[in-house]
This record gives C-alpha cells, sequence and structure tokens, in this order.
C-alpha cells in the first residue's frame, strides 16, 4: 500500500509536516538516557552492541567518557571508560572500523605538564581488546593548535573532520564567533599525524557550527549550529550531501528533529538506519534521542520536488540545477482554450533552464494565490515518487538519489 504525505503552503509547514510521520524517541530510557544526569554526544559500535557517550555535570562545564553494553537486551549501567573521568573529555567518536576513539579534551598535552590545559584538544585511544582500551595520545600540529580544537569524526579514509576556532576561519556576524568545520587528510596510518587543516569553506560554514558528523563515504555531513537565523533555539542540526564534487548547502533539519532547546551531537548508526542526537527538550537536561534515517531521505525527497516548484515559480535556475537530472524526460498534457483535445508537448533539461532564465529575465512572478502542494508517494532508499499541483497543472516525478543527492528524472504532468 502506497503511504502518501501531503504539504501545502510555506515550506516551514511542509518540514514540520514531513518530519511528524516519524517518531523521534529518547535512547534507552532510563538505562542510557536518565533523569538524574546528563548524557550526550553519542557513538554506536559497528557490532551494535557498545554505546560510548559522555555524562556531563549540570553547568555543563565537564564530561566524562563511558560506555554501556547491550547485555540480554538490555543496556548496561554506565562504565566510566579507564582513561577518563579525571579531566573534561568529550564527544567520543569511534572509527568505521571501532578500533579507535577520538575525542577532546582539555587534559595536559604531555605527561608532567600542570593542567588543565588551557583549550580542548583533540586525542585518539586505540582499543587493545574487545573491551579494554590503551592510553590516549594527542593528536600532533598542525590539527591541534593554541585555539578550541574539538568535535572530531573520521571517514572510512582516515580523514579527520573536526570543530575549530584557529584563525583563518569564516565568521558569524560577531567577528569572535569563529567555530567552522575543518578536515585534514592522513599523512600516515598512526592516526595521529595528518596534513594541513582545511577549511570547508562558505557552503558549510558560517561561524556558528559546534559539532560535525562525516559519513564513512563522505557523502552525508551533519552539524549543529548555535544561534543561527534560521535555527529553531539553542543549537539545531543541519546536514548536507556531496555530489559532483562538491557539498550541497546545508540544510535546516525539520522539527520534530530540532526543537527550541538545544540539538547537537549528531551520529549515524553503522548500519545506516538512525540518526543519534543529544536534545535537551525534557526539561532542560540533555539526553539522547534517535530518529529513522527514513525521516532524512523523505525530507531530501521533498526538498528536490520543492527546489523544482521554485525554480519555476521563481525563475531560479540554481534550483532548477539542483534538482534536475541533465537526461530529464517531461511530458506533458494540456488543451488550449475552449478545446476538448489535448496536446503533447515534451521538455528537456535545457529548456526547463531557458524557461527560468527568460522569466527572471522578463521580471515575471507568481501570485501567491498559486497552488503550492506536493504529495509524497512513496520513499525508498534510492528511488522516489511525488505529485506537485501547480498554476500549469499536476505533474507526477519520479526521482532517484545519485551520489547521495535526490534528483528528479522523469515528470508526466496534465494541464487542467
Amino acid at each position: 500500500m502506497i503511504k502518501a504525505l501531503t504539504f501545502v503552503g510555506s515550506l516551514a509547514a511542509t518540514q514540520v509536516a514531513a518530519a511528524q510521520t516519524d517518531s523521534v524517541q529518547i535512547f534507552a530510557k532510563g538505562q542510557i538516557s536518565r533523569p538524574d544526569s546528563g548524557e550526550s554526544f553519542g557513538t554506536l559500535s559497528p557490532n551494535g552492541r557498545e554505546f560510548f557517550y559522555t555524562i556531563h555535570t549540570k553547568d555543563w562545564s565537564k564530561h566524562r567518557i563511558v560506555v554501556s553494553r547491550l547485555e540480554n537486551g538490555k543496556w548496561s549501567p554506565p562504565a566510566t571508560l579507564p582513561f577518563s573521568g579525571t579531566y573534561n573529555d568529550r564527544e567520543p567518536k569511534l572509527t568505521p572500523d571501532g578500533k579507535r576513539m577520538y575525542f577532546s579534551s582539555n587534559r595536559p598535552a604531555r605527561p608532567g605538564d600542570p593542567g588543565p590545559a588551557r583549550a580542548l584538544d583533540l586525542w585518539m585511544a586505540e582499543r587493545t581488546s574487545e573491551s579494554a582500551w590503551g592510553d590516549p595520545h594527542r593528536i600532533e600540529a598542525p590539527v591541534n593548535t593554541d585555539a578550541q580544537e574539538f568535535c572530531p569524526s573520521v571517514a572510512g579514509n582516515g580523514t579527520l573532520y573536526f570543530i575549530s576556532t584557529r584563525p583563518g576561519g569564516i565568521a558569524g556576524p560577531n567577528p569572535r564567533q569563529l567555530h567552522n568545520v575543518w578536515k585534514a587528510k592522513p599523512l600516515d596510518k598512526s592516526g595521529l599525524r595528518f596534513a594541513t587543516p582545511e577549511n570547508l569553506g562558505k557552503t558549510i560554514n558560517l561561524g556558528y557550527e559546534t559539532n560535525v558528523y562525516i559519513s564513512p563515504d563522505e557523502r552525508t555531513m551533519l552539524v549543529s549550529r548555535d544561534g543561527a537565523p534560521d535555527g529553531l533555539g539553542g543549537d539545531d542540526l543541519y546536514m548536507s550531501t556531496f555530489a559532483d564534487g562538491a557539498w550541497a548547502p546545508m540544510r535546516h533539519l525539520p522539527a520534530p528533529i530540532n526543537s527550541k532547546e538545544y540539538e547537537y551531537g549528531p551520529h549515524i548508526s553503522p548500519d545506516g538506519q538512525w540518526l543519534f542526537f543529544t536534545s535537551a527538550r525534557a526539561g532542560g537536561i540533555a539526553d539522547i534521542y534517535r530518529v529513522p534515517i527514513a525521516a532524512l531521505q523523505r525530507d531530501g525527497v521533498k526538498r528536490a520536488v520543492l527546489d523544482y516548484l521554485e525554480g519555476f515559480y521563481e525563475g531560479d535556475t540554481a534550483k532548477l540545477v539542483r534538482s534536475l537530472r541533465p537526461e530529464l524526460f517531461k511530458y506533458g498534457f494540456w488543451k488550449e482554450k475552449d478545446s476538448t483535445s489535448y496536446a503533447g508537448e515534451k521538455m528537456s533539461y535545457e529548456e526547463a533552464i531557458g524557461y527560468a532564465r527568460r522569466f527572471k529575465a522578463n521580471k515575471r512572478t507568481t501570485p501567491d494565490t498559486a497552488p503550492r502542494e506536493v504529495t509524497l508517494f512513496d520513499v525508498q532508499d534510492q528511488t522516489a515518487s511525488a505529485k506537485v499541483r501547480a498554476w500549469w497543472g499536476t505533474d507526477y516525478i519520479l526521482l532517484g538519489k545519485y551520489d547521495g543527492r535526490w534528483m528528479i528524472s522523469h515528470v508526466l504532468w496534465q494541464g487542467p
């Protein structure tokens, strides 16, 4: 049976309607997410049986890294890792193979140094057995600097993504607001030596970035932003996909994933089925939540369809380029005024872009009363179908996911 979701009106309204079909769940309530403590920055092991996260003080000033293990269908009480608990250890992230853990800490840079350190640095510990970890080692320069480095996330090829306040970043409205996503490629297999970090540029960074997650294949990125203009309140989660050699603009994830409280610490489960994140929506105390990845799939499909509709309504060629495949096949049935028979007409990708250019050049506008209805019929891993009701009639749309981006390949339409 086909399940249809219909969205009418503004983009904000469609975002809310789309996400409400998926359940945002508090994770392991009473076992991991507990009412008497704050839990943040969860990461699941490849076998799905270990969950690493931090427990922090009520004023958020100090975190310790803990692990809970799935035993007989229940998560065990949290156990602090042997190397954690003295300093502010935050944001544990496993490598895709689960053999290394990266995290940030204000522990002394070298043994014997007075502590704690002035700033957060990135550290790495290696797994020595199924349930044991070696001593952490500080990541070498030029990754760590005198600025703040935190929230590491490592791709399958060893490339390290992280947040830094170092000079050379992109500032927000406040010049001191310099939290950006950076990446550094590994120089060897040690996990400690990296090339000079590269700023990911204005497509990703606005100066508000506080956390980052990178997928093993480097095609999906999630960030949290604190105080961004389009946020709902506190930190909010955003997502981008990499296709055709570039990152797409970050898109704000809809409610109820985001809320008026803080949402941060994103992590996608190794099986690709769940988005884990931290939220303070339960009375201001941080807990771990999860939502099916299907919610993000639908959001991506909806955004592609809205780009298509808005591209024609606004004469925005960038939105059409983003949403349409170059091999687009579009065919329509329409009637002349006072005619009783339909004529057929094709439209190619080039003709669609040309129409938008002429619309813009002639300073045409679409009335606010024009229909703007989008219905999602079916969304699978790689294919989706949708319907659009616009001023010209009704479009039936087929989409595919190409290199991580949802794009329209076929459109069949009929005029009024």
